[in-house]
């Protein structure tokens, strides 16, 4: 880019000075192909830019559940494409500064490959209380390679087994509601000092009162 900056303002420059003088100009535009364009400066009238918007396209991950062990998405694959790549990485594994790429064509990583968009598709084999990023990338018609996409998903934590003094949720989950030990026939209750809280957006609708 910046070569082709130095090569207009040089074309300006020369469109000056060629109004100026008798001398001839010509301007060689070097391109990344390897092949050159000459112009002669006397021949250019003047010099037009205009945007060029690419169209960048890339598969759409949508996330729609998790559990302990997986994570559920929908992937949309673009049109004019073949094919895509799906992977599911731990969010630990990744290196900010490495390309996405790198981790989607890794058979460590990858799911699989697919020929058409999926519903539903369900990633299993996942660690409880985990993040993962879920990785996807297209090959379109003329064989390249579509942009990475990334969704972003943790799955729930491991559940333990509900006892006594434990909230129960309206989502039919619990969590700890303080209960250190108890004997066998529910006597002698041993309370934590400090009494944990319901956990934050979930509705309480009961007290886990009997495990047997």
């Amino acid at each position: 880019m910046r070569k082709y900056l130095l090569a207009i303002i040089a074309l300006v420059l020369s469109l000056t000075v060629n109004a100026q003088d008798s001398k001839q100009y010509r301007m060689t535009v070097h391109h990344t192909s390897g092949e050159t364009t000459t112009y002669e400066v006397s021949d250019v009238d003047y010099i037009d830019f205009q945007e060029i918007v690419v169209e960048k396209k890339s598969v759409k991950l949508t996330l729609v559940s998790t559990t302990e062990n997986s994570i559920t998405v929908n992937a949309d694959m673009p049109a004019d494409c073949y094919g895509f790549t799906l992977a599911v990485v731990p969010a630990a594994d990744i290196d900010p500064a490495a390309k996405l790429d790198t981790y989607v064509n890794n058979v460590k990583y990858q799911v699989g490959i697919f020929s058409s968009s999926l519903t539903n598709k369900e990633i299993t084999g996942l660690q409880p209380g985990t993040a993962y990023a879920v990785l996807a990338q297209a090959t379109d018609a003329e064989g390249l390679p579509t942009e990475v996409s990334r969704l972003d998903a943790s799955t729930s934590k491991a559940q333990v087994a509900p006892k006594v003094g434990d909230y129960y949720y309206s989502d039919g989950t619990w969590s700890d509601g303080g209960l250190v030990s108890i004997d066998a026939d529910g006597t002698n209750p041993v309370w934590s000092a400090t009494k944990p809280q319901p956990e934050a957006g979930k509705t309480v609708i009961g007290i886990v009162c009997q495990t047997n």
